[in-house]
């Protein structure tokens, strides 16, 4: 198991002034909005809907901003930007699986803060 996490909670935390079930609330909200945003993105690619795709990274992205979930931010990013881009280079498929198995990291490591 790794010692750095995936996310940091201390902007969350800050906001919230010490409100445990508000930023449990904020968490659930975030798993639910960032797992289904991934999945939609999964779908989309298999339709070759591109432009949907960089519809949802740009929408997941600044709850991973807020999350401190740079990992997961930087390939969503790195998919909005190479659609809107016409970046021919990017494999955007790949990022959404890279995008996809960071997103499973996150959720489990952040479920354990909602327990």
């Amino acid at each position: 198991m790794k010692d750095k996490k995936t996310f940091s909670l201390d902007e969350l935390k800050q906001v919230s002034n010490g409100d445990k079930k508000f930023v449990e609330e904020m968490i659930a909200i975030f798993i639910r909005t960032t797992e289904e945003g991934i999945n939609d993105m999964a779908t989309a690619v298999n339709e070759n809907n591109l432009k949907a795709i960089a519809d949802l990274a740009h929408k997941i992205a600044p709850p991973c901003r807020h999350m401190g979930a740079t990992t997961l931010l930087g390939y969503l990013n790195s998919i909005e930007n190479a659609i809107r881009n016409s970046d021919k280079n990017v494999d955007i498929k790949e990022l959404i699986e890279k995008a996809k198995k960071e997103k499973d990291v996150l959720i489990s490591e952040l479920k354990t803060e909602i327990i």
